[in-house]
């Protein structure tokens, strides 16, 4: 049986000290790209939600993908292709905008 033990701080650093930063980058961009999206409905800000089906769907991305959902409505988005998962209830969209 395999048993797990982590590592000290120091040693981890240790390991990856002169190796390039090949994550912030893809980071940077897709949280560019979370910042511009609005719900489609009310045009609130939408948080970021993970679904183990889709954070690692695209093999050519090394960081997992989120999906975004309004708070208000629950409009539920895939900010890469554009496809709305889930329509949330337009009902709530009507009552904040009042």
């Amino acid at each position: 049986m395999t048993i797990f033990k982590e590592m000290k701080t120091e040693d981890a650093f240790a390991a990856i000290e002169g190796l390039k930063d090949v994550l912030s980058e893809e980071s940077d961009k897709f949280e560019s790209l979370y910042r511009s999206k609005r719900c489609h409905r009310c045009h609130s800000e939408l948080t970021k939600e993970f679904s183990g089906a889709h954070a690692f769907s695209d093999s050519n991305s090394m960081i997992g993908r989120a999906l975004l959902r309004c708070s208000i409505c629950g409009y539920l988005m895939d900010p890469f292709s554009g496809l709305v998962l889930e329509v949330g209830d337009p009902s709530k969209a009507q009552a904040a905008a009042k």
